[in-house]
């Protein structure tokens, strides 16, 4: 990893942890995409609950579908219901 990919991930952490909402949705797809960071679904479900329970749409879709294939969480059909229609309530046309 670069010192530059470093440094952009130490604030994109730390910016996470302070509450920035598309810090922690951005945050959660280097997890799952294993970008600058070892690929973590377990990881990236945190920081995508993080920022579904702040109202991101995407994140609510994104968690939704994780709960589906229990990838990173339990298989859990009823919270991803839950979260997939957060998602369709705000216009995400994908959920």
């Amino acid at each position: 990893m670069s010192k530059h990919e470093v440094t952009t991930l130490e604030k994109l952490r730390r910016d996470a942890e302070m509450g920035d909402i598309e810090a922690q949705f951005n945050l959660a797809n280097m997890y799952i995409d294993g970008h600058a960071v070892q690929a973590n679904d377990a990881q990236a479900a945190i920081w995508l609950q993080r920022a579904a329970e702040h109202g991101h749409a995407r994140a609510q879709n994104d968690l939704g579908l994780m709960y589906i294939k229990g990838r990173g969480v339990p298989q859990n059909l009823k919270a991803a219901a839950k979260w997939l229609r957060c998602a369709a309530d705000q216009g995400d046309a994908i959920a």
